[in-house]
């Protein structure tokens, strides 16, 4: 059995910062793999959009966001 992670923030305006907490997470031993679906799937599960929202199965078209390294790290 899993248990989903994920974080948020105060505010809308702090949203920027949950990549961040997901890297302090990281690098405190949660596993990458896990810090990126705690900023994806199981955010949108937990609002009720996880069956169109958070994960890319083949042939969808993903929302696109390219980092030059690993945004965790």
């Amino acid at each position: 059995m899993g248990v989903g992670f994920s974080q948020a923030c105060d505010a809308s305006p702090n949203a920027r910062n949950n990549r961040q907490l997901a890297g302090n997470a990281a690098a405190n031993d949660l596993p990458c793999e896990d810090g990126r679906t705690g900023l994806t799937r199981v955010p949108a599960e937990t609002i009720g959009v996880g069956a169109r929202e958070g994960t890319l199965p083949p042939g969808e078209l993903p929302d696109l966001v390219l980092w030059s390294h690993d945004p965790l790290v």
